[in-house]
């Protein structure tokens, strides 16, 4: 059991760097957002940081979305 317990942790270690740097991704694509919404004076600089943690919540929705579609189609086609 101790091989199994190892391989699973050992899974579950890289499944959670996946998804770290996912979320990395989205925050670095809402920072980069949210800048240019500064240097084009739609947002203050004091409304950047509320600007992207929005702008995560929408990019994460998106994605989410998409992959709940593919799954979707994926297993309709399986049928």
């Amino acid at each position: 059991t101790q091989g199994y317990s190892s391989a699973a942790s050992d899974v579950y270690k890289r499944q959670m760097y996946k998804v770290k740097g996912i979320m990395y991704m989205i925050h670095s694509v809402a920072l980069i957002i949210a800048d240019f919404f500064v240097s084009k004076d739609v947002i203050t600089e004091e409304e950047k940081e509320v600007c992207a943690y929005g702008m995560e919540l929408i990019i994460s929705s998106i994605l989410i979305s998409f992959v709940l579609n593919i799954m979707g189609m994926a297993i309709r086609k399986g049928k």
